[in-house]
């Protein structure tokens, strides 16, 4: 039953925003592990100067924004496939409370101004948006790594938003023999190859994988490249050395010009240019300090965010983000953001016009006992995820979204945080 449309008014930059009550979504008490969301999304945007209306725009062209909240999820929704909507602003996954141990979501919820519906489903128990499925920067597409294969067959699956369809991208094989001569010791790429998906360039049209090869736990090789979702085509832009696997979510950030790549390799971070690989800079991080993530560089990209915590062993440290300088790493002085406390990790995914960051924190289950970062982002141990807004200068967070308990990883996508529309009462 469609609720009564709510007038909440806001302004924003000279857009005025009115929200309209969707179908509110009501989980059966069986379901176990989907979510769904009941949001708000403007429906009736005015310019500044009331030159034109669109009301009910259409799914295609509805400008993005970030929703007022969250809700449960029903059964029934459809998938992407089965219904297709257009684009996507969020995309969120979890355990179902109080169903929680009877398994993890294998699908996510997609949120867009056309609609609801569910990703297709994975074989597997845990999905996670944000590391391991990457919603685009423009709203139109997901990508994940396709688990139905292994080893040189291994694919991308690429989602259309606006019409269902889904296709597999092959990523390369074995490391070429000029990727193995650059690594400077031949032996080191053994028979085991695996390949990660990082990040997604600006233009939504090209992704950042990793090809992590190994000859032993101590040392391993990282070939960073890009590859062309449309063609399949790969293209080498550096490699390095690290102390385990780069980290999705965290350990790559695309400069917004595109021309840089900043890493974080073990606790150092590099910036590498997209076009020849050359190393621009490099720098020792604090002992815990990670790339914020995928948003870490100033819209201007004259800097990079990484998130330092207080007490690096600590179960919930206070989390600082700190802004170093993208040409010599040295530190931003006068750049200040609210520390964000009872986090196990934040993670940056967006910059809004106000000029804040936009972070999401990772809330703690009570019987967490951190060993890595693979566990501050684990579903086991988080028991909701929440959207946060840092002011450079400011002194307190800003609660942009609270999903409902359960509620364990998120993603969004960039240009519904860089339009700036949000409504009123995110509670």
């Amino acid at each position: 039953m469609r609720r009564p449309a709510r007038r909440s008014r806001s302004e924003h930059g000279g857009v005025r925003i009115s929200d309209v009550w969707p179908v509110r979504l009501v989980a059966p008490a069986a379901a176990l592990a989907i979510f769904i969301v009941a949001l708000h999304y403007n429906t009736d945007i005015r310019p500044a100067g009331g030159v034109s209306t669109v009301t009910d725009a259409p799914a295609s062209t509805a400008p993005l924004g970030l929703p007022d909240r969250l809700d449960y999820a029903a059964w029934s929704t459809p998938t992407v496939a089965n219904a297709p909507v257009g684009r996507a602003a969020v995309m969120i996954s979890g355990s179902q409370y109080p169903y929680v141990g009877w398994g993890d979501t294998n699908a996510a919820a997609l949120i867009g101004p056309g609609g609801i519906r569910m990703s297709e489903r994975q074989p597997f128990d845990e999905l996670y948006p944000g590391q391991y499925v990457l919603l685009s920067p423009d709203g139109w597409r997901t990508v994940h790594k396709s688990l139905m294969t292994g080893g040189p067959g291994e694919n991308l699956r690429v989602e259309e938003l606006v019409d269902g369809r889904a296709r597999d991208v092959p990523l390369p094989g074995p490391p070429p023999p000029e990727a193995i001569a650059a690594a400077r010791e031949p032996s080191g790429y053994g028979p085991h190859h695996d390949w990660q998906l990082l990040a997604w360039m600006p233009d939504s049209t090209h992704v950042v994988v990793s090809r992590h090869s190994f000859r032993n736990p101590r040392r391993s090789y990282e070939e960073l490249g890009l590859l062309n979702i449309a063609t399949g085509d790969f293209r080498h832009i550096a490699i390095t050395t690290a102390e385990g696997e780069l980290h999705p979510g965290f350990a790559v950030a695309i400069s917004p010009d595109a021309q840089h790549l900043a890493y974080q390799a073990s606790q150092s971070l590099v910036v590498v240019r997209v076009s020849d690989g050359v190393r621009t800079m490099g720098t020792s991080l604090a002992a815990g300090a990670l790339l914020a993530g995928k948003a870490a560089w100033t819209p201007d990209g004259a800097a990079i965010a990484v998130v330092v915590p207080d007490e690096p062993t600590a179960k919930t440290p206070r989390w600082r983000t700190q802004l170093l300088d993208a040409k010599t790493g040295t530190a931003v002085t006068d750049a200040s953001f609210p520390e964000v406390s009872e986090a196990l990790v934040i993670r940056a995914i967006g910059w809004q016009p106000s000029g804040e960051l936009v972070v999401v924190a990772y809330r703690p289950e009570r019987r967490f006992q951190p060993q890595n970062l693979w566990d501050r982002t684990s579903f086991q141990d988080t028991r909701r995820v929440e959207l946060l807004a840092l002011k450079l200068g400011g002194s307190e967070p800003r609660l942009l979204l609270r999903p409902p308990t359960q509620h364990l990883a998120i993603d969004v996508a960039d240009s519904a945080i860089r339009s700036g529309l949000h409504f009123d009462n995110p509670k």
